[in-house]
């Protein structure tokens, strides 16, 4: 009977620990939900190079198995492992897309400017007016603004690819209390603002008169009239310059407005001489271009007459250009000139 019971109870014990035995969840796989690009629009200049960034959004222990670029025009900017290149003028769009599951784009726009090209407030560039915007400078140069300008070079390291000139224009004394100063305006920066260089210049070919320094002398004269020691006699033009960039904000990704050097007015009128700017006369062929595109927007003043620089003579005279002629000359301070400013882009 006892073997009987036994033989009995055993099966039920074993049919009991299979029922109660627990069942293991499903396993979880991670998932990548987003990516996203570092810009989703930028500008840039035909030769420029720059390195797009992605975050990817994903759960924890989910790993990246493919990244691939795609340019919708490679004739405009081209791209390999997120590094893009501006190839050419035009608009294009940069694609990322990760493991086939998840993508960005980014819109990408190339200019790659003339003399003679309007800029815009917002950093636009077109070789014709546009509907509904209003440029505020003209492009007159292309090239390295900071190559002559350590400070501007530092200041800005982005803006090398030309130069711009104010579509409006306004009429200013240099420093109409000359006289009563009694000093040079480079004497000034020597004895207290020795980080800049001297806005003084002869007229030999080796001399600043040949260089694009307009930055640092900008920077110079607004030091010169913020000391209050200077109050009596400031620098009209500096103040003027002051009153301008209020009146007509700057484009974006630019080096902001300021008072042009000699050779930087020159170029203006005359494009960029070679050799010795001082003598040079009849040449301005560059002013006569710039001048058939301002003309297409009305209201605009067309280059005429003569223009203050930013480059001194002595305590006296600074230089400034006749635009009827083209020549690098020097007038009193208290003289009222036209001045047209310029920016770095």
């Amino acid at each position: 009977m006892r073997k009987f019971l036994f033989l009995s109870v055993l099966p039920a014990v074993v049919l009991a620990s299979g029922c109660d035995k627990p069942q293991l969840p499903p396993e979880t796989v991670p998932e990548i939900r987003s990516v996203v690009l570092s810009d989703d629009g930028v500008s840039m200049f035909k030769g420029d190079e720059m390195d797009l960034g992605i975050t990817v959004d994903s759960d924890e222990g989910y790993a990246v198995r493919s990244v691939v670029w795609e340019t919708s025009s490679p004739s405009v900017v081209a791209v390999e492992d997120g590094k893009i290149v501006a190839t050419g003028k035009g608009e294009a769009f940069i694609a990322v897309c990760v493991d086939e599951k998840v993508s960005d784009t980014c819109t990408v726009t190339v200019y790659d400017p003339s003399v003679g090209d309007y800029l815009y407030e917002d950093g636009s560039f077109s070789s014709q007016p546009e509907d509904g915007k209003t440029p505020v400078a003209i492009v007159y140069w292309l090239g390295d603004p900071g190559e002559d300008d350590a400070l501007l070079a530092g200041d800005f390291p982005d803006c090398t690819h030309g130069l711009a000139v104010s579509m409006e224009q306004r009429t200013s004394y240099w420093q109409y209390w000359y006289d009563v100063y009694q000093s040079s305006i480079s004497e000034w920066i020597a004895g207290n603002a020795p980080s800049f260089n001297s806005i003084a210049t002869g007229i030999e070919e080796s001399d600043p008169l040949n260089k694009k320094m307009g930055y640092n002398n900008t920077k110079a004269l607004e030091a010169f009239n913020a000391d209050p020691a200077n109050a009596e006699w400031p620098v009209e033009l500096a103040e003027c310059l002051l009153s301008f960039r209020s009146e007509v904000p700057s484009p974006q990704g630019t080096s902001g407005w300021y008072i042009p050097s000699a050779k930087e007015i020159s170029m203006v009128c005359s494009g960029d001489l070679p050799g010795n700017i001082w003598g040079q006369r009849n040449q301005t062929s560059n002013m006569e271009l710039l001048n058939v595109a301002i003309s297409r927007i009305p209201g605009m003043p067309v280059l005429e007459g003569l223009y203050w620089s930013s480059s001194e003579y002595d305590e006296i005279d600074v230089f400034d250009l006749n635009f009827y002629f083209g020549d690098v000359y020097y007038a009193q301070k208290d003289f009222e000139d036209n001045v047209r400013f310029v920016l770095a882009f």
